[in-house]
């Protein structure tokens, strides 16, 4: 804030600067908080049993690997997954984690790799949730999904997916004043819209049983609008990345990761 205010006295920012600063200015993002996620999805798996071997741990992180199908985000029949994160976790003592990512994007789009080592396949943005109507994307190639990268102090919902708002303009949608960042055509009618689920609480690290916590959210198109996305942004793939980790002794967390791409 400090840095700011000098930077103003030195007429090196000017107003219009200020959309971009809001994120950084602002410490809490608050515009989910009376939002109530809804629960898991019964299309959404739950973590698979791991064991209780010796070793059985570091097989399940092995296997992340090895999977040639690493996509979990089903949906029903009249809805298509353009977009997904799934965080699942077993609270007894290792901790075990499993995030599922998934995104449907143009052929050419390059999966870009976090400082980690992972690989990330959403476009992020650090605006203000109240500003998402109005955010300008248009890159080539596009976005399809976008994922909030909070900057402040965490806050229930932070890390949320949603349509490229650009692309619903250029397929001639709006966005809705109901559901969670939906849009509808000029009828009125659902094209695109999230979904946040949550069951228990994800934030917990300790615990002495399988008792399995959760969050995620998903970006589901009508059949009608993923035929339009086909259409106007072909060739497309779908993305999906699988990441494990656990704590062995104490120490590090072991993980491994492994990502996919489909052409669709």
């Amino acid at each position: 804030m400090h840095v700011v205010a000098e930077l103003f006295d030195a007429h090196l920012l000017s107003e219009r600067h200020l959309p971009a600063l809001e994120p950084f200015l602002i410490g809490e993002d608050l515009s989910l908080l009376l939002v109530e996620p809804a629960v898991k999805p019964s299309y959404i798996p739950s973590m698979e049993h791991i064991g209780y071997e010796q070793d059985s741990y570091q097989a399940w992180l092995e296997q992340a690997i090895e999977q040639e199908n690493v996509s979990r985000h089903a949906a029903p029949e009249d809805l298509v997954v353009v977009g997904a994160q799934t965080k699942l976790k077993l609270l007894n003592w290792r901790t075990p984690v499993e995030i599922h990512r998934e995104v449907v994007c143009p052929a050419a789009t390059r999966i870009i790799r976090q400082d980690s080592g992972y690989p990330s396949c959403f476009y992020e943005t650090i605006s203000m949730t109240s500003r998402y109507p109005h955010l300008l994307l248009d890159r080539t190639p596009i976005p399809l999904v976008i994922c909030h990268l909070a900057l402040g102090t965490p806050t229930r919902g932070e890390d949320w997916l949603a349509l490229n708002p650009e692309v619903g303009r250029q397929l001639g949608w709006k966005p809705a004043d109901e559901g969670l960042f939906r849009w509808v055509d000029t009828d009125g009618q659902t094209m695109v819209e999230s979904l946040w689920w949550n069951v228990g609480d994800f934030s917990s690290d300790t615990g002495h049983s399988d008792e399995q916590v959760g969050e995620g959210w998903l970006v589901l198109a009508k059949q009608d609008a993923f035929m339009q996305l086909c259409r106007q942004y072909q060739p497309l793939k779908r993305v999906a990345v699988l990441e494990r980790r656990y704590q062995k002794d104490g120490r590090e967390p072991r993980q491994a990761a492994t990502l996919r791409e489909i052409a669709l």
